[in-house]
């Protein structure tokens, strides 16, 4: 089965198919859109022609957008979620502290990859 957080999103206005995600997809589909925000990057940053506004900027604006669907759905359910609430709540629901962590890890990596 394919993990609806990095399908197209075709239902009303383009909004996810939350009915269809889980807790489980969350973690397989960062770690496939930060390998494609990645790669998409470095195929910019190794384009051998002049860099140009188009192929630098233009180019960069267009990457991430399965890494933007992935964020779009994990940021929704944080905000559901305080942070301090999630500390006392059952431990099903702790997956998305313990996404939260990681995830900042690996997109701190990455930021500074690009430096």
């Amino acid at each position: 089965m394919s993990n609806p957080l990095l399908s197209d999103w075709t239902g009303a206005f383009g909004l996810a198919p939350f009915a269809e995600i889980s807790d489980a997809d969350f973690a397989p589909a960062f770690e496939t859109a930060l390998a494609e925000d990645l790669a998409e990057t470095l195929e910019i940053a190794n384009n051998p022609q002049i860099p140009s506004f188009a192929n630098t900027v233009e180019a960069l604006a267009a990457t991430g957008k399965a890494l933007h669907q992935v964020l779009s759905v994990f940021f929704d359910q944080i905000k559901r979620a305080p942070y301090l609430i999630l500390l006392e709540i059952t431990q099903s629901t702790l997956w998305i502290v313990d996404l939260e962590l990681n995830l900042g890890v690996k997109l701190n990596q990455k930021h500074l990859q690009h430096l």
